[in-house]
C-alpha cells in the first residue's frame, strides 16, 4: 500500500459534522473487509458483514447495521463507500519509499518510470511503456511496448447525489519474477491493496487487469482478456483469447476458460467451461446436442 494513515475518530467526526465521541480511537491503518488488519479505518456495506473478528477499527456502516460492533467504533452513515473515500482523500498520507532499479535492466525509447517504483535484475522493458509511482517488479521480466502499469483503475463511488465520482486508489501494483507482460496491456492500482501478479505469469498483448486482481504463479492468459476488479485467477490457469470475468470471480488452479468465454460465477480447480456464463464443458455438451435433437 502507497499510503499511510494517522487519524482519530474524534477529528474524522469533525470532519464529516457529526456528533462528536467523548472516548476516542485514532487508526494507524487503512484496509479492506476481505483482507482485514487490526487497528484501521474500513467501510462495509451490509448486515451480511460481521466485524467481531476485527479489533480496534473505525468502520463506516449502513445506518441500519445492528450485527455486535467487538472491540470496534460503528460509525452508521448514508453512504459508507462514499464516506470512506472522502475521509481517507482527505485524511491518508503517500508514504515515503525507497526505490530501486538494478543496473543490468534494459529500458526502451520513450518510456515513463515514476517515483519509488522497483525493477529486479534482468528485466528488459521495450517502448513507451508507463510504469506509475511505487510499482514493484521482480527479476527477469519482459514487459513489450505500449504496456501502463499501476495508473489507477475505473474505482468509482456514487456521492450523495447519485453522481459517480473517482474513488483514491491507495494500492499499487506488485509484479514477481519471470512475468511477461504484452503489449498494450494495462495493470491497474489496487483501491486499497495492491494488484499481484505473481512469478511465472504470462500474460498475451491487449488484456486488461483491473483493480485488486490476483493472478497466482503460472498462469497463462492469452490475448484480448479483460478482468474485472477484484479478480483472482488460480496457479497454471489458462484463460482463453478475448475472454470476460466479471469482478470478484475466482478461478481455480489449472482451470481452462474457452476462447471468447463470459465468466459470471466462479471456477473449480482443473474445470473447463466454455461460452456465454462459461458452462463447464460437459454441461455444454449436453444443452448443446439437447437444442440440435
Amino acid at each position: 500500500m502507497q499510503y499511510r494513515l494517522n487519524v482519530s475518530q474524534i477529528e474524522i467526526e469533525k470532519f464529516l459534522n457529526l456528533k462528536c465521541s467523548k472516548n476516542s480511537i485514532t487508526v494507524s491503518n487503512i484496509c479492506s473487509y476481505s483482507r482485514p488488519l487490526q487497528n484501521s479505518l474500513l467501510f462495509i456495506k451490509n448486515n451480511k458483514m460481521p466485524v467481531e473478528h476485527l479489533k480496534g477499527c473505525i468502520i463506516f456502516c449502513p445506518k441500519d447495521y445492528d450485527l455486535n460492533q467487538g472491540e470496534n467504533i460503528l460509525l452508521r452513515v448514508e453512504n459508507p463507500k462514499f464516506i470512506f473515500s472522502k475521509v481517507i482523500s482527505n485524511f491518508a498520507q503517500r508514504k515515503l519509499k525507497q526505490g530501486f532499479i538494478s543496473d543490468d535492466v534494459e529500458i526502451g525509447q520513450g518510456c515513463v518510470i515514476g517515483d519509488q517504483v522497483s525493477i529486479g535484475a534482468g528485466t528488459k522493458i521495450l517502448n513507451n511503456v508507463v510504469i506509475a509511482p511505487g510499482v514493484t517488479i521482480g527479476s527477469e521480466c519482459y514487459i513489450k511496448s505500449g504496456a501502463v502499469i499501476g495508473e489507477e483503475g475505473f474505482g468509482m463511488v456514487f456521492n450523495n447525489s447519485s453522481m459517480p465520482e473517482r474513488v483514491l486508489h491507495l494500492g499499487s501494483v506488485f509484479i514477481g519474477d519471470h512475468v511477461e507482460i504484452g503489449a498494450n496491456c494495462t495493470i491497474a492500482s489496487g483501491s486499497i491493496d495492491d494488484t499481484r501478479i505473481e512469478s511465472f505469469v504470462k500474460i498475451d498483448d491487449q488484456v486488461h487487469v483491473a483493480h485488486n486482481c490476483v493472478i497466482h504463479r503460472g498462469a497463462i492468459i492469452t490475448a484480448g482478456v479483460i478482468f474485472s476488479g477484484g479478480v483472482e485467477v488460480g496457479s497454471r490457469a489458462w484463460i482463453g483469447p478475448n475472454s470476460t470475468i466479471i469482478q470478484r470471480t475466482k478461478i481455480g488452479e489449472k482451470a481452462l476458460i474457452g476462447i471468447g468465454g463470459i465468466v459470471t460465477t466462479d471456477v473449480n480447480s482443473s474445470q473447463t467451461v466454455m461460452g456465454i456464463s462459461s458452462m463447464p464443458l460437459r454441461a455444454l455438451s449436453k444443452a448443446l446436442k439437447k437444442i440440435l435433437d
